[in-house]
């Protein structure tokens, strides 16, 4: 019964004695159902057992998976990187319209391939950890240049829902350009650099999004940023005109 003081039907299950088990029709999930039994012989029925409750253990679900999964960087060094996975809570924690406590949330991080392109191996600090403080987020360091396939789940008292997956590449911010260079041209400056030999991933592979320029006429501070968006093997920009007999001092990022 679903729940109710009385019990208004009652299934003859006429099969082997043997056989202990049963199987019911469908049932409404979100709902606490109590069931007895009793065995009959040729003389007639025995008592009712006892009322168990609390079936409805039966009718739990595993939690769905957790939504909108992302990766952002955070920090870097030596070829490390320092990113955060965030994910937003499972729809469905464990019973259709209803909710169930999760207990936990496990990540799995495996690499694409052994080493990146530098011959460095993909270490991975969380291969398959389980963690129950029910954070949406995890820091989680990388190797800088390799790709990884990314999962989490969330855990119930039922088991393991379904993963949230991503792929990610450890990117970290480029190096700084090299060889500065300025040189009058008329009345403007034309600034030519080195583009940095890490644009990311360790190696100048990764193509850069753009530049930024200061140029001062010698004073403490920067007052001003160019931001220069243009093809990043370009390495050279010429100023607005510029006062002669004037020391100025630039400096460039990527």
């Amino acid at each position: 019964t679903d729940n109710q003081a009385s019990f208004p039907e009652t299934d003859l299950l006429e099969k082997d004695d043997a056989d202990v088990t049963h199987t019911t029709g469908a049932k409404t999930l979100d709902v606490v159902y109590n069931a007895r039994i009793r065995a009959s012989n040729s003389v007639g029925p025995s008592p009712w057992s006892n009322v168990h409750g609390e079936v409805s253990q039966l009718l739990l679900l595993y939690p769905s998976a957790p939504q909108t999964l992302t990766v952002a960087y955070t920090s870097g060094a030596s070829g490390t990187v320092t990113s955060l996975l965030s994910w937003v809570k499972p729809t469905e924690t464990g019973m259709d319209n209803a909710e169930r406590a999760l207990t936990a949330y496990n990540f799995l991080v495996t690499p694409a391939a052994t080493n990146n392109a530098q011959g460095t191996a993909c270490a991975v600090t969380i291969a398959d950890v389980t963690e129950a403080p029910l954070t949406l987020q995890k820091s989680v360091d990388f190797v800088k240049g390799c790709t990884y396939a990314l999962k989490v789940r969330a855990q119930n008292t039922v088991g393991y829902g379904d993963y949230a997956q991503e792929s990610y590449v450890a990117l970290g911010v480029p190096g700084a350009p090299t060889g500065l260079t300025l040189a009058l041209s008329g009345e403007t400056l034309v600034v030519s650099w080195t583009r940095p030999a890490d644009t990311g991933t360790g190696d100048s592979t990764y193509v850069l999004t753009n530049y930024e320029l200061e140029v001062t006429d010698n004073q403490a501070s920067f007052p001003e940023t160019d931001l220069l968006e243009k093809d990043d093997a370009d390495v050279t920009h010429t100023t607005g005109a510029k006062t002669l007999d004037v020391v100025y001092n630039a400096r460039i990022r990527a």
